[in-house]
């Protein structure tokens, strides 16, 4: 499985192309999925375990 941040930072390793913030990408995706309602306690948690919340 594969979390959100890790997808973006093996997207942006390929070769000739510049060095990406991690820390900032991560704060980005954070903030974000909060905009759309998503409380997301780990940007780095893989997708395919996130659970939705408790009522």
């Amino acid at each position: 499985m594969t979390s959100a941040s890790v997808h973006h930072r093996l997207a942006a390793s390929a070769e000739n192309r510049p060095r990406r913030d991690v820390k900032r990408m991560k704060e980005i995706t954070h903030t974000e999925l909060a905009n759309m309602g998503i409380d997301l306690r780990d940007v780095d948690q893989p997708i395919g375990t996130l659970r939705p919340a408790a009522p």
